[in-house]
């Protein structure tokens, strides 16, 4: 007996059925092989390519036994049946709109579960975990992960976790407006903060490994941007189905360019007026107003193309920061690095024309006036700061 588990009958190459043919057609012994139903062979697009498949292990000298009809093996020189090939193709031409069936009711329901804030399936975010409630919203228990449950008017919601992840996502969004979400990730990582996939494996290569436990820029910008910070759940974002694909008003069929080589689908994102909105089943974690940890995405400024020449040696502009507060003029802001790892000054004007110059390590106080008469970079021998004075 051989068998295909977790494998869409479209695909014409899968593990049990490969074994099946490999198994009947090098075997000579083999005269019969049972299928319950042709829709359990295969449900093809092109119902032509499921008839070649079935034709070969008829042309082998098999019979092939169905639940509802038995075919006899074709001899070579003998004119077919009619009747027998308008019957296969129409059995196969079924099980090919059968898929498609299958794939708009999921569509369906996806989209009805999206409007009423339940889940539609995955993993929940950091922070959050699944949780399985009844029709009343009332909480049953906390699901694990990877566990699954079919119960008649209960659905599955996301639900803020532990208090020390929910403390971490506040914390980020509360950083990530005064700093770059590297500088985060590297603060995270030196405080020593349990990452989200820390307890997790994953498959690099074909090796699996456990994480790295290193806090990186995406992860912090995801966190800070997930409207479920605002109880706010985004459906639709990305589009990735293999027959019909979603939209709020219902399903679709692929379109052209969403097409790759082989049998592969290509993933598309989709925008903001295709998604569907619902709030959540818990108070927002933040304020709706505050629209830096939700769908607007934070992004640094980038840095002006420009060069400027202190002594014969360029120095190029290479980085620009953003801070939300400045002291008043006159007043010097320390920088927390030791001047040896200090690369750039920041000069921001009141408006938003800002610009940064590359500054060596080495550079005194009188080249750095030099450099611009609105700000002094001055060194601390002492405790080897370096200070920006005269905003």
């Amino acid at each position: 007996m051989f068998w295909d588990y977790g494998v869409s009958g479209e695909k014409l190459s899968r593990k049990g059925l490969d074994a099946f043919l490999k198994e009947a057609l090098s075997d000579l012994e083999v005269s019969h092989v049972f299928i319950p139903r042709r829709d359990r062979f295969a449900r093809p697009e092109d119902p032509f390519d499921a008839v070649k498949l079935e034709n070969t292990l008829r042309h082998a000298g098999i019979t092939v036994v169905f639940m509802d009809r038995t075919c006899a093996p074709i001899i070579r020189g003998q004119k077919r049946d009619i009747g027998d090939m308008i019957t296969s193709l129409l059995d196969y031409n079924y099980s090919g709109e059968y898929v498609q069936e299958l794939a708009q009711k999921v569509v369906y329901a996806q989209i009805h579960l999206a409007k009423s804030g339940y889940s539609t399936g995955g993993r929940a975010p950091y922070g959050f975990r699944r949780n399985l409630v009844n029709g009343n919203g009332t909480v049953v228990r906390q699901l694990g992960d990877g566990e699954h449950v079919k119960m008649a008017g209960h659905h599955v919601v996301w639900l803020p976790g532990p208090d020390e992840e929910i403390a971490v996502i506040l914390r980020i969004i509360e950083l990530i407006d005064s700093m770059p979400a590297s500088r985060v990730a590297a603060l995270l990582t030196a405080e020593g903060v349990p990452t989200p996939d820390i307890e997790r494996l994953r498959t690099d290569g074909g090796v699996r490994h456990r994480t790295s436990g290193v806090w990186h820029q995406p992860t912090v910008v995801n966190i800070a941007r997930n409207p479920l910070n605002k109880a706010l759940m985004v459906y639709g974002k990305r589009s990735m189905g293999r027959m019909q694909r979603y939209t709020p008003a219902g399903p679709r069929p692929l379109d052209d360019g969403e097409f790759l080589v082989g049998d592969k689908k290509k993933v598309v994102r989709n925008s903001d007026a295709n998604t569907i909105v619902a709030s959540a089943a818990f108070k927002p974690l933040v304020d709706r107003s505050n629209t830096t940890s939700c769908l607007r995405s934070w992004t640094r400024a980038p840095a002006p193309k420009k060069e400027s020449r202190v002594r014969g040696s360029r120095i190029k502009i290479r980085s620009v920061a953003a801070c939300s507060t400045w002291r008043a003029r006159g007043q010097c802001i320390a920088l927390p690095l030791p001047l040896a790892f200090v690369t750039s000054a920041v000069f921001i004007s009141r408006v938003t024309a800002f610009r940064a110059l590359t500054i060596g390590s080495t550079v005194s106080k009188r080249r750095a006036s030099s450099l611009t008469p609105r700000a002094n970079v001055c060194r601390n021998p002492e405790s080897k700061t370096a200070f920006v004075c005269n905003f």
